[in-house]
């Protein structure tokens, strides 16, 4: 997971060709800047339990702490919190007229961890003159359908809300009436509602190719002296991170934060010695992932990636 207060976007256009390890420079001048604070907090929803009102409290070295402000962080902030945080933003989608649909991460930066903390996305409205975020929107997500394909953490409650224990989302899209969601616990990608109901959950399979985390609620750890299943080659926090969507809205362009495993080569995988990402096509009208895998060339100091909100256009 990667935590991070961010409001810009990257438009990038991935190809795998000699071309794209030449250096080039793109000039870029701050026009504005924005910022909500990080003390920044939003109430849990109407129908969570009472347990919701506090978060943070398994961050502590010793477990679960109950009493606020009892465990001092470095930047001299305090946890637990009373309510739900807003910060930091995982990801960001611009709306147009100074507006963003921003998603908040999963929580403290660990499964974990972060099972008090519900999963939300925000539609934000940025001030350029005053330096001001205006939230005009929270959408905390739940699956009162029973969508998830495993047991959440809230799966005998009422509300059924999602919590950082279930998902780690990176990366939305607004598609129509619906937003997709990049998650790197799976990887999964969900798609919910404007009201933050899941409506369908799917599974990381690229031409018929099932890929799993550690993280992922069906992989089992193996015994002392016995490997992993064959599908887990997505690293631990080397899930989706970055999400791209084309300009008719029928492909979305998933992008993992790290190289896959690699078991012939018993190595992260690289195409002549260089580390790649790996970037997969699906298709948001018939929910099918497509056959084109697209491969995004790391620096070999750079081993993770954290881009993408929408492309014009893709390289092929």
């Amino acid at each position: 997971m990667m935590t991070k207060p961010l409001l810009a976007t990257a438009l990038l256009a991935f190809v795998f060709t000699s071309a794209a390890h030449a250096q080039q420079d793109f000039s870029a001048t701050l026009s504005g800047h924005a910022q909500l604070p990080g003390s920044s907090f939003v109430a849990a929803p109407s129908g969570a339990a009472d347990h919701y009102n506090v978060s943070g409290r398994f961050t502590g070295p010793e477990g679960r702490a109950e009493q606020l402000y009892t465990n001092m962080q470095a930047t001299g902030l305090a946890l637990p919190f009373p309510s739900q945080p807003l910060q930091g933003f995982s990801g960001i989608r611009s709306l147009g007229d100074d507006r963003f649909l921003v998603l908040t991460d999963n929580g403290f930066g660990s499964k974990a961890n972060s099972s008090d903390v519900i999963l939300m996305f925000n539609i934000i409205k940025t001030d350029w003159d005053t330096g001001r975020v205006i939230i005009e929107e929270t959408v905390q997500l739940s699956d009162p359908n029973r969508k998830v394909p495993f047991p959440i953490m809230n799966e005998a409650t009422p509300g059924r809300f999602l919590t950082g224990a279930d998902f780690d989302i990176e990366s939305i899209q607004p598609v129509g009436d619906s937003y997709w969601i990049g998650d790197e616990f799976g990887p999964w990608i969900l798609q919910v509602d404007n009201q933050g109901k899941v409506l369908q959950v799917l599974a990381t399979n690229p031409s018929g190719t099932l890929m799993r985390s550690p993280d992922n609620a069906f992989a089992l750890t193996p015994n002392p002296g016995a490997s992993l299943a064959d599908e887990v080659v997505v690293f631990r926090s080397g899930g989706y991170e970055g999400m791209a969507l084309s300009e008719d809205q029928t492909t979305l362009y998933p992008l993992l934060e790290k190289p896959i495993w690699d078991s012939s080569a018993n190595a992260p995988e690289t195409i002549d010695g260089t580390p790649v990402l790996r970037m997969f096509e699906l298709d948001t009208e018939t929910r099918e992932w497509g056959d084109t895998t697209r491969y995004y060339p790391l620096s070999q100091r750079i081993m993770r990636l954290a881009i993408s909100t929408s492309l014009a256009e893709l390289a092929a």
